[in-house]
């Protein structure tokens, strides 16, 4: 894929909404969120017309309607933790745009030159211990004025490094590395640890043409990358 132009289809994923010779436009939409708040809506619309529809006395339809509100709540807040994030280089303008919009129609907008960027690279953080893991991944977008901007997070490993590279290759940035640079911590507010330091590690397995398995090693190294000589 490195030797390939960045508009090739093999650079289309679910968040690439326009790839051009000048115009990268991403749209990332909070699917998972968005499923969890539909799964307890109809799981609260299910109680309550078993409770409807069931002969229950009045404390069993209370329990219902209890649960069903509880259901109720937690969609809320995932609908209400759901945001909307669009990101757009365009080379015509030399301008990369960030917007990012919410339930309640809050939009925040960032806009920074295109030739003010000095590095982009891939980040893995999030929280990761018995019984909790928070991991995921994210693009930085760091600036000369050592400005970084977060970017096109995900849980996917694969898709933030095809990411990566479809967006160096737009910006025509020359660098070699593609590792996923570990930011993850154990506890809030710990620093982070790197348990996977400078190997190779299989993160995912995609389905190669053929129908068989293809299996990519993605690398985790330690440090995040410094100001550059």
């Amino acid at each position: 894929m490195k030797d390939k132009d960045h508009t090739d289809d093999a650079f289309n994923t679910i968040d690439v909404r326009e790839n051009t010779k000048d115009k990268l436009r991403f749209r990332k939409l909070p699917w998972a969120l968005w499923g969890l708040a539909g799964g307890f809506i109809a799981g609260a619309l299910f109680l309550l017309a078993w409770g409807y529809f069931k002969d229950f006395s009045k404390g069993g339809k209370m329990i219902t309607y209890l649960i069903s509100g509880i259901f109720c709540c937690f969609a809320a807040l995932f609908i209400n933790d759901s945001v909307i994030e669009t990101v757009i280089f365009n080379k015509r303008i030399n301008t990369l745009q960030l917007e990012r919009y919410d339930i309640y129609c809050q939009n925040k907008h960032t806009r920074i030159r295109m030739d003010y960027i000095q590095r982009v690279y891939a980040v893995r953080r999030g929280i990761k211990k018995p019984g909790t893991d928070t991991t995921h991944y994210a693009l930085i977008v760091k600036t000369v004025n050592n400005q970084r901007i977060k970017i096109l997070e995900t849980r996917n490993a694969l898709r933030i490094r095809k990411e990566l590279l479809v967006v160096r290759k737009f910006l025509e940035l020359e660098d070699e590395v593609l590792a996923i640079y570990d930011e993850i911590r154990t506890k809030p507010g710990s620093k982070k640890e790197n348990r996977f330091a400078n190997e190779p590690v299989l993160l995912e397995t995609e389905t190669g043409e053929d129908g068989g398995d293809e299996q990519e090693m993605i690398e985790i190294v330690a440090d995040s990358p410094g100001p550059s000589p």
